[in-house]
């Protein structure tokens, strides 16, 4: 059985409720601009109370998610239109990152894999996720 992998994207930075806002017309919008290959990303505005309340603050996660198919899990064509997605979520991060002036951060199944700070895709993101399933891709013949 195939297992998707969850990348999630969040605004690293303190918000407030009109942010709220913001990210959620974002997120819903882009499931209207897009025919999504696995299925458009969703909300995601949640609240994590510490274990110790006395010494720590919760953590407000507000972003969204998008579930992936792992790499070499699907067909080459699938994969290559799932890297479009993924692509174009980036770009649309970028756009909206310089929008709302906040930084955004990226995990991939709880892992940190990058950030974007006032449109610009960090080299972890942009070189090592976008660059390396690129590459693979262009390997595998997929890019023709």
């Amino acid at each position: 059985m195939k297992k998707n992998q969850e990348f999630l994207f969040f605004i690293s930075e303190d918000f407030n409720d009109s942010l709220i806002e913001s990210v959620q017309s974002f997120v819903f919008n882009l499931a209207d601009i897009r025919e999504w290959r696995s299925s458009a990303p969703e909300f995601v505005n949640e609240i994590e109370l510490p274990e110790n309340p006395d010494l720590d603050l919760p953590i407000n996660t507000l972003g969204g998610i998008l579930c992936l198919c792992k790499p070499g899990e699907t067909s080459a064509i699938i994969e290559k239109r799932l890297f479009e997605d993924f692509n174009f979520l980036m770009n649309r991060l970028a756009l909206f990152s310089v929008e709302i002036d906040h930084e955004f951060e990226f995990e991939l199944d709880g892992i940190h894999v990058g950030s974007i700070e006032k449109g610009e895709l960090d080299s972890l993101l942009r070189d090592g996720l976008l660059g390396e399933w690129e590459k693979r891709l262009i390997d595998s013949g997929a890019d023709d």
